[in-house]
């Protein structure tokens, strides 16, 4: 917010009103070749387009929440531009992988006077790669919500949708102990990079570039690769748009020469 801000200074536009598309293309060619700030020092290196659609993106939310806070009556110039087309390509955990993740885990549980969060975290990881459900859903979900073993979660945009509870995720529940309204009791849960220390440490125990939406991927691969059709995958992880699943879902090249061969 700070960059878009030291922008519209730059020239001179105060108001919301004053803004039109032409200047948030400006704004993105701005963007573009403004210095990176690495550590301590800022360096020339290229924003991708996946980061320059970030700063548009927050700026058409604010657009927006203005817009329903009536301080604003105009249209949301983001409106009239477009984004750029962003290739998203994830390289999800292999079995191995995961198995090596779970087990760098435990180990950090394992340290004494480690934090509530590093004694909690392999449970964590282990309940996310059994429901693939968000860090958020797993740090907010009570007690109350699960009944018969399914979990009732409320994911993005409010949508409630249940989540069937297997033998793996039923044994971590099980294994917490019921002292707060939260099935998992963990400090500070609102902190945003609460995971940011553990998952460093999970990186240099395994050496794998893991970070924790990995375990949803994960979930939704194996699934897919267990003969789960991908409407039933999308229902369980919540997703409005069958095409968001198909973005967990990944393949190889010996995979596919097997499925062509089918023919």
């Amino acid at each position: 917010m700070k960059k878009i801000l030291e922008f519209f200074d730059s020239i001179n536009v105060t108001y919301l009103s004053d803004v039109t598309p032409y200047h948030l293309e400006q704004l993105r060619s701005w963007l573009k070749t403004r210095k990176v700030k690495i550590g301590d020092n800022e360096v020339d290196r290229p924003r991708s387009q996946a980061t320059l659609n970030r700063y548009l993106q927050l700026l058409r939310g604010m657009f927006y929440k203005a817009i329903d806070w009536e301080v604003y009556k105009g249209q949301n110039p983001l409106k009239k531009v477009k984004f750029y087309r962003e290739q998203r390509v994830i390289k999800p955990l292999s079995h191995d992988e995961a198995k090596a993740v779970l087990e760098a885990c435990r180990q950090i549980g394992a340290k004494k006077g480690v934090s509530s969060l590093q004694k909690a975290f392999a449970d964590l990881v282990e309940f996310a790669v059994n429901t693939g459900m968000r860090k958020s859903e797993i740090l907010n979900l009570q007690w109350k919500d699960i009944k018969n073993w399914e979990a009732t979660v409320k994911g993005k945009g409010d949508r409630i949708r249940t989540v069937p509870l297997n033998s793996a995720a039923r044994a971590v529940v099980e294994r917490q102990r019921r002292q707060t309204p939260y099935v998992f009791n963990i400090e500070n849960r609102e902190q945003q990079d609460l995971f940011r220390r553990t998952v460093l440490q999970v990186r240099k125990l395994t050496g794998i570039p893991f970070h924790f939406h990995l375990c949803r991927h994960y979930f939704a691969t194996t699934l897919l690769e267990r003969g789960v059709d991908i409407v039933t995958i999308s229902s369980i992880l919540g997703h409005s748009k069958m095409m968001t699943s198909l973005l967990y879902s990944h393949t190889d090249k010996e995979k596919k020469k097997a499925a062509v061969e089918k023919l």
